[in-house]
């Protein structure tokens, strides 16, 4: 009887074992959709950015697809420049070019030619021409007036 009473007891011993590690399934599996909702429901950028703006605050429900950030890339900031259209034919991509920021007003910075419009302005008779910094300096505000000097070689050779 003793013999018999032991194996019932291991007998449901191991099925409980068994109802324990479906338990465990079960809560891995609840867990791992846990960790998917949160996935789901957090921010990330594509690429280590500066924020701009926020457009939204914790517990705020935001519609999908509205832009809860404005975010840019430090590494890709751009100058624009405006050209008088009969200039743009000397310009050319990867032509060098120095910039001068109104926050640096005594300083130059090293750039180049990054990308020209391919449109012109019908009223200002202007082409767009965009000056990419070989280095970026330490700060730099979006939407800064900056002075920009494209290096031009004309047909004598003489740098201008």
């Amino acid at each position: 009887a003793s013999a018999q009473s032991a194996s019932a007891q291991l007998e449901s011993g191991h099925e409980n074992i068994k109802l324990l590690t479906l338990d465990v399934e079960k809560s891995g599996a609840a867990a791992a959709a846990q960790r998917l909702k949160i996935d789901d429901l957090s921010l990330r950028s594509p690429f280590d950015a500066k924020v701009i703006s926020k457009n939204g605050e914790v517990g705020s429900t935001i519609s999908a697809g509205s832009a809860v950030f404005r975010l840019v890339n430090p590494k890709t900031y751009w100058v624009k420049l405006y050209i008088d259209e009969r200039q743009s034919r000397k310009v050319k991509v990867a032509q060098s070019a120095t910039i001068t920021l109104r926050s640096y007003p005594n300083q130059t910075f090293e750039a180049h030619v990054a990308r020209i419009g391919s449109e012109s302005d019908r009223v200002t008779e202007e082409r767009i021409v965009y000056l990419a910094f070989k280095q970026l300096p330490a700060e730099l505000y979006l939407g800064e007036q900056a002075e920009a000097y494209i290096h031009i070689t004309d047909s004598l050779g003489d740098k201008r």
